[in-house]
C-alpha cells in the first residue's frame, strides 16, 4: 500500500507538476484532437534486453498448473524493458518482463542495488510482469507453476539491472501524454459456473477488459516509447516454447 500511494504521488508530479502552456491550435467543429492536448515535459530513458534462457539454465516454463513443463525451443524472444522518468527532481522507473511474475528476492536485490548505484529510490520502482505462460519459472514459494532455476534467476537479475542502467543513461526531454484506447473483442472472461461448479469455459456475458491504458513519450513528431496496460492472460499458445505471447506481438505494432 505504501508503494502504491507513492506511485500515485509520483504520477501527480509527472503529469501535473510541469504542465506546458495551452496549445496554439484548437480542434475544429467540436472534435477532440489528442495531438493538440496539453502534454508534460519529462526526461525519459528507455532500454530493452533479451532475457532468453541459456542452455545451462535448465528452466521449466511457468503456468498451466504444471510443475514439470520443460521447453522445446524458442518461438520468439522474451525481453525485459525499462523506462526511467525524471521530472521536478523526482526519478522513477517502470520495469516490465515477459515472465509470469517477479520473485520477491529478485525485486529486493534490484531495489537495493538501483538505489545505491543509480540513485533511484527503492519505492520509486514499479515491477510489471506480462504474465506470459510461455516464459521461465522465476517465482519461489508457489504451487503448480514450475520449478525455479537459481542460475536463471541470477541471470535475469543481472540482465534487468543492465537494462535499468542503460535506461538511466538514455534520458532525453520528451512530451508525455496519457489516455485510453478501445480494445473490444480482444479478451474474454473464461470462467463459467455450471451446476454450481466453476469451469474453464468462454463466458462472453461476464466482465473482461475492453480498454487499453496508454502512456506515450514523444520527441517532436516521433515516439520515444509507448507504455500500454491491458488485462488479459497471455495463455494463447499452450505449447512448450519460449514466447512473449500476444504481448510481445503487440509491442511490434
Amino acid at each position: 500500500m505504501r508503494r502504491m500511494m507513492g506511485w500515485m504521488l509520483l504520477l501527480s508530479l509527472l503529469f501535473c507538476g510541469c504542465r506546458s502552456k495551452e496549445p496554439d491550435t484548437q480542434p475544429q467543429n467540436g472534435e477532440t484532437d489528442q495531438e493538440t492536448e496539453t502534454g508534460t515535459n519529462v526526461d525519459v530513458g528507455v532500454s530493452t534486453v533479451c532475457i532468453n534462457p541459456r542452455e545451462e539454465n535448465e528452466i521449466t516454463l511457468a503456468g498451466f498448473g504444471n510443475d514439470n513443463r520443460g521447453y522445446d525451443g524458442i518461438l520468439d524472444d522474451i525481453e525485459v524493458g525499462c523506462v526511467v522518468f525524471s521530472a521536478n527532481g523526482v526519478k522513477c522507473a517502470v520495469i516490465a518482463a515477459d515472465i509470469l511474475g517477479w520473485d520477491m528476492e529478485i525485486m529486493a536485490q534490484l531495489r537495493e542495488r538501483v538505489e545505491r548505484e543509480l540513485g533511484i529510490p527503492q519505492d520509486n520502482l514499479l515491477f510489471n510482469a506480462s504474465h506470459s505462460h510461455s516464459g521461465p519459472t522465476t517465482q519461489k514459494n508457489t504451487v503448480g507453476i514450475g520449478v525455479v532455476s537459481e542460475s536463471y534467476n541470477a541471470y535475469l537479475t543481472e540482465l534487468t539491472f543492465q537494462c535499468m542502467q542503460q535506461a538511466a543513461g538514455d534520458l532525453e526531454t520528451c512530451r508525455l501524454y496519457k489516455g485510453t484506447a478501445p480494445a473490444e473483442n480482444v479478451a474474454i472472461n473464461r470462467r463459467r459456473v455450471v451446476n454450481g461448479t466453476m469451469q474453464m469455459s468462454p463466458n462472453p456475458n461476464e466482465a473482461c477488459c475492453n480498454e487499453c491504458d496508454v502512456i506515450v513519450a514523444k520527441r517532436g513528431n516521433s515516439f520515444k516509447v509507448v507504455l500500454f496496460s491491458f488485462g488479459s492472460h497471455p495463455s494463447i499458445l499452450n505449447g512448450n516454447y519460449i514466447s512473449a505471447e500476444f504481448v510481445g506481438a503487440a509491442r511490434t505494432v
